[in-house]
Protein backbone atom coordinates (compact mmCIF):
# COMPACT_ATOMS: atom_id res chain seq x y z
CA UNK A 1 0.00 0.00 0.00
CA UNK A 2 1.20 3.67 -0.87
CA UNK A 3 0.30 6.51 1.31
CA UNK A 4 -2.04 9.19 0.06
CA UNK A 5 -0.49 12.55 0.21
CA UNK A 6 -2.94 15.03 -0.77
CA UNK A 7 -1.55 18.03 -0.35
CA UNK A 8 -0.60 20.36 2.72
CA UNK A 9 -3.93 21.76 3.78
CA UNK A 10 -6.21 19.45 2.15
CA UNK A 11 -8.09 18.36 5.58
CA UNK A 12 -8.39 21.71 7.21
CA UNK A 13 -10.14 22.71 3.68
CA UNK A 14 -12.02 19.32 3.45
CA UNK A 15 -12.93 19.98 6.93
CA UNK A 16 -13.91 23.43 6.46
CA UNK A 17 -16.05 22.49 3.60
CA UNK A 18 -17.65 19.90 5.66
CA UNK A 19 -18.79 22.23 8.40
CA UNK A 20 -20.01 24.99 5.58
CA UNK A 21 -22.17 21.84 4.27
CA UNK A 22 -23.30 21.02 8.12
CA UNK A 23 -24.19 24.83 8.62
CA UNK A 24 -26.49 25.15 5.71
CA UNK A 25 -28.23 21.75 6.53
CA UNK A 26 -28.79 22.99 10.14
CA UNK A 27 -30.21 26.44 8.63
CA UNK A 28 -32.60 24.67 6.86
CA UNK A 29 -33.63 21.19 8.84
CA UNK A 30 -33.83 23.35 12.41
CA UNK A 31 -37.02 22.69 13.89
CA UNK A 32 -38.39 20.86 10.97
CA UNK A 33 -40.43 17.80 10.83
CA UNK A 34 -40.37 14.84 8.77
CA UNK A 35 -43.77 13.60 7.54
CA UNK A 36 -42.56 10.24 8.22
CA UNK A 37 -42.67 9.51 4.80
CA UNK A 38 -38.74 10.37 3.65
CA UNK A 39 -37.33 9.20 1.12
CA UNK A 40 -34.15 6.61 2.34
CA UNK A 41 -32.21 6.69 -1.02
CA UNK A 42 -32.40 10.52 -1.14
CA UNK A 43 -31.31 10.70 2.74
CA UNK A 44 -28.21 8.69 1.36
CA UNK A 45 -27.32 10.40 -1.54
CA UNK A 46 -27.24 13.89 0.59
CA UNK A 47 -24.31 12.13 2.61
CA UNK A 48 -22.82 11.30 -0.72
CA UNK A 49 -23.03 15.46 -1.55
CA UNK A 50 -21.62 16.20 1.50
CA UNK A 51 -18.35 14.20 1.08
CA UNK A 52 -18.40 15.29 -2.60
CA UNK A 53 -18.65 18.46 -1.39
CA UNK A 54 -16.03 18.99 1.45
CA UNK A 55 -13.43 17.08 -1.02
CA UNK A 56 -14.51 20.02 -3.22
CA UNK A 57 -16.00 16.99 -5.78
CA UNK A 58 -18.01 19.62 -6.49
CA UNK A 59 -19.60 18.63 -9.92
CA UNK A 60 -20.11 15.49 -8.39
CA UNK A 61 -21.71 17.31 -5.67
CA UNK A 62 -24.35 19.13 -8.14
CA UNK A 63 -24.67 15.19 -9.77
CA UNK A 64 -25.99 13.91 -6.53
CA UNK A 65 -28.05 16.45 -6.01
CA UNK A 66 -29.89 15.90 -8.95
CA UNK A 67 -29.83 12.59 -8.30
CA UNK A 68 -31.13 13.21 -5.20
CA UNK A 69 -33.98 15.11 -6.35
CA UNK A 70 -34.90 12.16 -8.59
CA UNK A 71 -35.03 9.93 -5.27
CA UNK A 72 -37.38 12.12 -3.61
CA UNK A 73 -39.54 12.50 -6.51
CA UNK A 74 -39.66 8.53 -7.45
CA UNK A 75 -40.80 7.54 -3.97
CA UNK A 76 -43.20 10.46 -2.99
CA UNK A 77 -44.71 12.08 -5.39
CA UNK A 78 -47.26 10.84 -8.35
CA UNK A 79 -46.79 10.49 -11.56
CA UNK A 80 -45.67 8.21 -14.99
CA UNK A 81 -42.22 9.79 -15.33
CA UNK A 82 -39.63 12.33 -14.46
CA UNK A 83 -41.14 15.42 -15.63
CA UNK A 84 -44.81 14.50 -14.35
CA UNK A 85 -43.48 14.09 -10.82
CA UNK A 86 -41.44 17.38 -10.67
CA UNK A 87 -44.65 19.60 -11.91
CA UNK A 88 -47.16 17.39 -9.55
CA UNK A 89 -44.37 18.42 -6.85
CA UNK A 90 -44.79 21.82 -7.57
CA UNK A 91 -40.62 22.22 -7.71
CA UNK A 92 -40.42 22.11 -11.45
CA UNK A 93 -39.15 25.90 -11.78
CA UNK A 94 -37.07 25.42 -8.94
CA UNK A 95 -35.47 22.11 -10.16
CA UNK A 96 -34.91 23.05 -13.55
CA UNK A 97 -31.66 24.70 -13.33
CA UNK A 98 -30.02 21.84 -11.37
CA UNK A 99 -31.48 19.63 -13.75
CA UNK A 100 -30.32 21.49 -17.51
CA UNK A 101 -26.35 21.81 -15.56
CA UNK A 102 -26.78 17.74 -14.84
CA UNK A 103 -27.55 17.34 -17.91
CA UNK A 104 -24.41 19.19 -19.58
CA UNK A 105 -22.24 17.65 -17.14
CA UNK A 106 -23.31 13.78 -17.95
CA UNK A 107 -24.52 14.36 -21.67
CA UNK A 108 -22.67 17.34 -22.69
CA UNK A 109 -19.86 17.33 -25.65
CA UNK A 110 -17.10 18.69 -23.73
CA UNK A 111 -16.22 16.48 -20.78
CA UNK A 112 -13.33 18.46 -20.46
CA UNK A 113 -14.83 21.38 -18.69
CA UNK A 114 -16.37 18.74 -15.68
CA UNK A 115 -12.92 18.09 -14.97
CA UNK A 116 -10.96 21.16 -15.15
CA UNK A 117 -12.58 24.57 -14.49
CA UNK A 118 -10.69 27.75 -13.91
CA UNK A 119 -10.48 28.95 -9.94
CA UNK A 120 -12.56 31.84 -11.40
CA UNK A 121 -15.39 30.29 -11.65
CA UNK A 122 -15.26 28.13 -7.98
CA UNK A 123 -17.40 30.45 -6.51
CA UNK A 124 -19.96 30.26 -8.67
CA UNK A 125 -19.75 26.51 -8.78
CA UNK A 126 -19.83 26.42 -5.20
CA UNK A 127 -22.63 28.69 -4.58
CA UNK A 128 -24.43 26.02 -7.04
CA UNK A 129 -23.63 23.76 -4.50
CA UNK A 130 -25.05 25.56 -2.09
CA UNK A 131 -28.31 26.10 -3.69
CA UNK A 132 -28.86 22.73 -4.64
CA UNK A 133 -28.26 21.45 -1.17
CA UNK A 134 -31.19 24.06 0.31
CA UNK A 135 -33.53 22.37 -2.82
CA UNK A 136 -32.39 19.05 -1.95
CA UNK A 137 -33.55 19.37 1.65
CA UNK A 138 -37.06 21.64 0.82
CA UNK A 139 -37.88 18.83 -1.39
CA UNK A 140 -36.86 15.88 1.03
CA UNK A 141 -38.85 17.72 3.70
CA UNK A 142 -41.58 19.30 1.53
CA UNK A 143 -41.92 16.76 -1.51
CA UNK A 144 -44.94 18.24 -2.54
CA UNK A 145 -45.15 22.49 -2.30
CA UNK A 146 -48.03 23.59 -0.26
CA UNK A 147 -49.33 26.51 -1.89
Amino acid sequence: MSDLNFGEGFLEDFNARFNQFRQIETDIVMGRVSSGSVSNKAFSLLYQMELCYAAGAYYACLIMASTAIEASLSEQVPGKNLYEKLANSGYKEECNWLRVLRNSFVHGTDAAEVYHFPDKEEDKIIAQCQHAFKLVHVLYYDPIKNG
